[in-house]
């Protein structure tokens, strides 16, 4: 049984080298300068090898771009990602200790942190694994810390998921943001639109094109911690287009028995972070000053442990959020200032939760059992994708070709290699597209795939319209009796 340290990170942990104001050398090539070991990652973009530097002996990572002599896009992306990781010296974000062009060798380089704990993600989906909800806060609350940090420097990430927060080592609780591919620089007074990113973690105006922001990143964060506490994906729909208009219309719900023993602050939390108004949304600072991320529970919520027959192995602790108010207050203000100590104290004059009936702690495994399996299964389904959004020549390249199938919402598969080492795909999708020779690639008109693609998103929602009318409740006695449906009004902004 793995239990995940619920202990407050005191203090910071910083990289095994000093930050580096990183400038791009042509002068070396690659190989010259790093010993390069074992593959340890592959996407679009490029190989991730374990290396390790010739002068000093340091392990670190080197991610290798190819680059022909007229790729300029391809070059401008590394130099962005490089300059953007160059400003950014944080210890909850993955470091940057050098970057070579390899002119002889037409590849770009940059090398990074090695960060050998895993994907979060990846530990949680372990049998064995027992993940709080004070650990799910402790997790978020850095990841709040790193994208606060980021947004201070006017960048933003645009990718943030599962797969970028990366854990420092195996057995710790501390986290790295990683990828900056896709980032960008924001200047709050120039509009900046992409259509890019992993559509179960998009925001709206992300699907519809609309200008984003820096509370953009804060969508993404929002629905991260609705998976890590329910191991379910709140926007998952049976197809690309549901998916998206799911998230366009920002319809989600705590219905599911996996958010029973989730605190009314954990909810909340993500609520004012999954708003369809980028302008209602919490910022990391908010995040950060928010009750959940202040006070935490002890519940289990997302996996359950191996029972060896003892009742008191899944025995409640009394929750700190169960004070009444004076007294959480009270507590709130004795806490340490620093943002790494920030725990209640336990108030000593409290009488012990009494001991849980069998048959509560039977229901209680149970539904633990329900949301591991859920988590176990969660995957972003879009690895496969066979488009990627090329900005720069406003095009829709096709990759591999093929299309992929449907999975029902919410129900996943176990996550594969290849979606692990997979680039953020393009949010439109043409429909059966003509399979391709390998290496090849098609271009797609911009203007006419987003036509397409609107089209296809508004049946979709005629569809979903006539679902959910339905369902709806007549209130009144005669001809004219209003129609009130549950599900809520429908709608799109997509041109």
């Amino acid at each position: 049984m793995i239990i995940v340290d619920e202990s407050e990170p005191i203090g910071e942990l910083a990289p095994t080298f000093a930050y580096r104001d990183v400038a791009l050398r042509r002068d070396t090539p690659i190989r010259d300068a790093y010993e390069l070991l074992n593959e340890i990652g592959r996407g679009k973009f490029g190989r991730v090898y374990r290396c390790k530097d010739r002068g000093t002996g340091l392990l670190l990572a080197a991610k290798v771009v190819c680059v022909p002599r007229r790729a300029r896009e391809e070059r401008q992306n590394v130099e962005r990602e490089m300059e953007i990781m160059r400003r950014l010296h944080h210890p909850r974000i993955i470091q940057l200790f050098d970057a070579i062009e390899d002119v002889e060798n037409l590849e770009m380089c940059l090398i990074l942190e090695m960060v050998e704990g895993g994907e979060l993600f990846d530990r949680v989906i372990q049998d064995e694994f027992v993940l709080t909800e004070k650990s799910c806060s402790i997790f978020v609350r850095q990841i709040c810390e790193g994208v606060e940090y980021i947004h201070s420097k006017n960048i933003v990430h645009l990718d943030m998921k599962p797969e970028n927060v990366m854990c420092v080592s195996k057995s710790g609780n501390r986290i790295k943001i990683i990828d900056f591919g896709l980032a960008r620089f924001y200047d709050s007074s120039k509009k900046l639109q992409v259509l890019f990113g992993t559509p179960e973690f998009v925001a709206p105006e992300v699907v519809n094109f609309e200008e984003i922001s820096y509370t953009t990143d804060m969508w993404s964060v929002g629905v991260i911690t609705y998976v890590l506490l329910s191991g379910l994906s709140p926007f998952m729909g049976e197809t690309d287009v549901e998916t998206m208009a799911n998230v366009t219309i920002a319809k989600y719900d705590f219905d599911d028995a996996c958010f029973d023993d989730v605190s009314d602050y954990g909810r909340d939390f993500i609520e004012k972070l999954l708003r369809k108004s980028k302008s209602e949304r919490m910022s990391a600072t908010d995040c950060l000053k928010h009750s959940w991320l202040q006070a935490c529970t002890h519940q289990k919520t997302t996996n359950s442990a191996e029972s060896d027959g003892s009742e008191c192995e899944l025995e409640l602790i009394v929750d700190d959020l169960d004070l009444p108010d004076l007294q959480k207050e009270d507590e709130l203000s004795s806490c340490s200032g620093t943002p790494d100590s920030i725990l209640l104290s336990t108030s000593t004059n409290r009488e012990p939760s009494p001991r849980p009936s069998a048959a509560y702690l039977s229901t209680k495994r149970a539904s633990l059992d329900m949301s591991k399996d859920n988590l176990k299964e969660f995957v972003t389904r879009y690895s496969d994708n066979p488009y990627v959004f090329d900005s720069p020549r406003g095009i829709i390249s096709h990759v591999n070709g093929g299309d992929r199938a449907t999975t029902p919402k919410r129900f996943h598969t176990l996550k594969t290699p290849e979606r692990s080492n997979s680039s953020s795909r393009s949010l439109l999708k043409q429909t059966s597209p003509p399979p391709l020779a390998e290496g090849k690639t098609d271009g797609i008109n911009l203007v006419n795939q987003i036509r397409r693609f609107s089209k296809q998103l508004h049946e979709e929602l005629e569809i979903m319209k006539k679902q959910c009318h339905q369902d709806c409740t007549v209130n009144g006695n005669n001809n004219n009796a209003l129609r009130k449906c549950s599900w809520g009004d429908v709608s799109v902004n997509a041109h």
